[in-house]
């Protein structure tokens, strides 16, 4: 078939083959196989692999190199023609490493096998070895994290089955190349079998380790691959079919090495040579430079050329786009053991054990910590390497995100909990999270329970009349381990570790430790906290994000954005764009990353009548940090005529002290109480909005309708500066008794 018949049938026939082994063949006069075969492709074993290997190697012409260089200037790529990206790596092979990859080739061909029974094959292969590793929970010592090579088995499968998903539209393109690294893989799997070699976790990581890392690669190029068919040639396609030959050239040379190996029936020494941690660290790592090198250069083909791809493509390059998308997404684990757990227990005794857990409501505290964040905060987290590697990695491993007061930690860790609740509730899995947010002000939290065994305590203590409360401590640390065990990870979010008493801090690091360090699946923890030192000293040479002015720049700004776009119409409209964008500019510089203090200015300013010059003068004596700004409005507060200042200052008195919290009805009724006599005011003109609005919005109305204060620094500033926790105490004390 001619280049000008393939490009006249190509929107029609493009990626409606729907086949695994039907191939394309190579023409005679170049290395580029035709693309399109308009006959009904058919179910059929791979033919002559090894013929159409040795004819892609005859032509001689360079090897593809980045724009800049004559060689990758002078190859021409045009629609309707296949680039054969896997011959031209098997070309820069030493004729050694190309020799062993042709005769597996030609193994394939005796057997019959197309693709799909590769794949087949390969799966069933590495389901075995992940009941091995379940059975021994196995783990491996990789690059500073011990790796859970259960998960890492699992991972592999899954990359198999996603390549079975969109192997309807690549492997249309090459089906006689695209069969060479899935042949490597299979005869790297079955070195073991085929040697004299006692297997271990540190032979199973090894091996596992790399048979992952090679086909998530081979799924996600393949796609990259369909870019070049799509354009012509140009600095980022060439850019691209460079990036991705070197990566393929890689991946072929060490699966040579493995084929080499078996080819000579090697001993278990040169096995285990093969497979020592460091040397797959070498390949890992190298492989994921080279990686990031074609992501990179995907990006620019398809920013630059985009509109073409879609247009060559059709709904086949939509397609095509989603399905990378989905190869990005994190890891979804499923695991059969987990769909009937609650079954032991009836409806209406799940919620009573839920409430004998914690009356902690859960739900509402993150409803009310994602109150207030704008659209897209913390998207910044979520693309940093440090937060993709501690949710994709299949290593038990603790993220700090760690920020001084007033940063936006607790924002930032509830679009966290998003993010993972996103992800779950759109895939289907058998993951457990677990996320909870810390205040000083709230009883104690109570960590996840093994639900198995949380029902028979429960019943236990049921019989014998609850004598000891809530679920202790020591017991939740004795039940906690086992129910990490039963899903096949767990991922666990902790707010503002700070809060917690030191004690308790103590024994939470300790508790995560453990979890870490012994569970049989992964365990995902998320802490953060301010830099405390205890806190810092046992958690900075882990993974570790500190919330930095430059990081929260973005974010604020969105805040303030989207505060002056919700203000009062009649103050939005009378601002100049002008004096729009240096409220932004101004509150972004002055805020050094603090989203509370951006908050209480914009704030403040909003209170200011909509006149220009007002508005630029209060933007020139901002105050210079959050105490400054606590001065500020305290001294507002103070005042204030009548008695608002009094009521005010005795909502603060109570809030600080309430052993629990508050409720509005009952703030109202304790600031109505006069410390200094037996009177009690009117409740006639009184009542929370009034309270609050005394307060200067210093004091805030939760989800569940109990009065906080609206960040930890108010009460800090209040305890410093005004009065220490022992003197409020002492002035509520006199008439506690009378209010409640």
């Amino acid at each position: 078939m001619s280049s000008t018949q393939g490009k006249g049938r190509r929107k029609r026939d493009w990626f409606k083959r729907r086949s695994y082994s039907g191939a394309a063949q190579p023409s005679s006069s170049d290395t580029t196989l035709a693309v399109i075969e308009t006959r009904k492709p058919t179910q059929r074993p791979i033919q002559s692999l090894a013929a159409s290997s040795l004819h892609a190697l005859r032509p001689k012409s360079a090897s593809p190199q980045r724009i800049g260089s004559s060689a990758g200037d002078s190859q021409a790529l045009h629609h309707g023609v296949v680039p054969d990206l896997w011959a031209e790596a098997l070309r820069d092979l030493s004729n050694t490493e190309r020799e062993a990859m042709e005769r597996a080739l030609v193994g394939l061909q005796k057997r019959q096998e197309s693709t799909i029974d590769i794949l087949q094959q390969i799966s069933a292969m590495v389901e075995q070895k992940q009941e091995q590793c379940v059975e021994k929970r196995w783990k491996f010592n990789f690059n500073g994290q011990v790796v859970i090579l259960r998960d890492v088995a699992g991972k592999v499968i899954m990359w198999i089955n996603k390549f079975k998903d969109i192997g309807d539209f690549v492997m249309a393109f090459d089906q006689v190349h695209l069969a060479l690294p899935w042949a490597g893989v299979k005869t790297l799997l079955s070195v073991w079998t085929s040697t004299d070699v006692d297997v271990g976790d540190e032979q199973m990581g090894s091996l596992l380790m790399r048979v992952e890392i090679t086909t998530r690669l081979i799924n996600r190029c393949k796609i990259y691959e369909a870019y070049l068919h799509a354009v012509l040639v140009n600095p980022a396609s060439t850019n691209l079919r460079s990036s991705l030959v070197k990566l393929y050239t890689a991946i072929l040379r060490f699966l040579a090495k493995a084929n080499q190996l078996l080819d000579k029936n090697t001993g278990r020494r040169a096995v285990y040579a093969f497979l020592r941690p460091n040397i797959v660290a070498d390949f890992v790592k190298q492989c994921s430079e080279l990686g990031e090198e074609v992501d990179t250069d995907a990006r620019n083909c398809w920013q630059e050329y985009n509109v073409a791809i879609l247009e060559q493509l059709g709904t086949a390059g939509h397609q095509l786009q989603r399905y990378l998308e989905d190869l990005h997404q994190p890891v979804i684990r499923i695991d059969s053991k987990v769909a009937n757990l609650w079954d032991i227990s009836h409806r209406s005794e799940q919620s009573d054990i839920l409430r004998w857990i914690s009356s902690i409501p859960f739900e509402e505290n993150h409803i009310t910590a994602c109150k207030g964040r704008t659209a897209d905060t913390g998207d910044w987290l979520l693309k940093r390497s440090e937060y993709i590697e501690w949710r994709s990695s299949s290593a038990s491993t603790i993220l700090w995100l760690h920020g001084i007061p007033g940063a936006g930690k607790t924002k930032l860790a509830s679009r966290a909990v998003d993010d993972l609740r996103d992800t779950f509730e759109r895939y289907r899995n058998d993951e457990a999270v677990a996320f909870f947010y810390c205040d000083r002000n709230q009883s104690e939290h109570r960590d996840p329970v093994s639900v198995t065994l949380l029902v028979q305590l429960y019943k236990q203590k049921q019989q014998s009349g609850f004598p000891q409360g809530e679920l202790g401590a020591e017991e939740s640390e004795t039940i906690l381990l086992p129910l990490v065990n039963v899903y096949p990870q767990v991922t666990i979010v902790l707010d503002a570790l700070d809060e917690c008493a030191r004690d308790t801090r103590i024994w939470l690091i300790k508790l995560f430790d453990t979890l870490v360090k012994k569970s049989a699946n992964p365990v995902k923890i998320l802490i953060s906290s301010r830099p405390d030192e205890d806190i810092k000293d046992r958690f900075k040479e882990g993974s570790n994000l500190e919330i930095s002015a430059r990081e929260n720049q973005d974010d604020i700004a969105k805040f303030v954005v989207d505060a002056i776009d919700n203000s009062p119409s009649h103050w939005r409209k009378r601002i100049s764009m002008d004096l729009r964008r240096d409220i932004i500019e101004t509150l972004v510089d002055k805020s050094q990353g603090m989203f509370q203090w951006a908050s209480l200015q914009i704030r403040q300013l909003l209170k200011i009548p909509a006149r220009e010059r007002d508005i630029r003068d209060r933007l020139g004596r901002l105050p210079i940090d959050l105490q400054h700004a606590y001065d500020e409005i305290y001294t507002e507060i103070e005042s204030q005529d009548g008695s608002a200042k009094v009521i005010a200052a005795r909502a603060f008195q109570w809030v600080m002290c309430s052993c629990a919290p508050l409720s509005a009805v009952e703030l109202v009724a304790a600031v109505c109480q006069d410390p200094e006599t037996d009177a009690v005011d009117e409740l006639i003109d009184i009542d929370i909005d009034y309270v609050l609005d005394v307060c200067r919005n210093l004091l805030v109305v939760d989800q569940s309708q109990f009065c906080r204060f609206s960040h930890l620094s108010v009460q800090e500033y209040l305890e410093e500066h005004r009065w220490s926790r022992s003197q409020a105490n002492g002035l509520v004390g006199k008439k506690a008794g009378l209010v409640l």
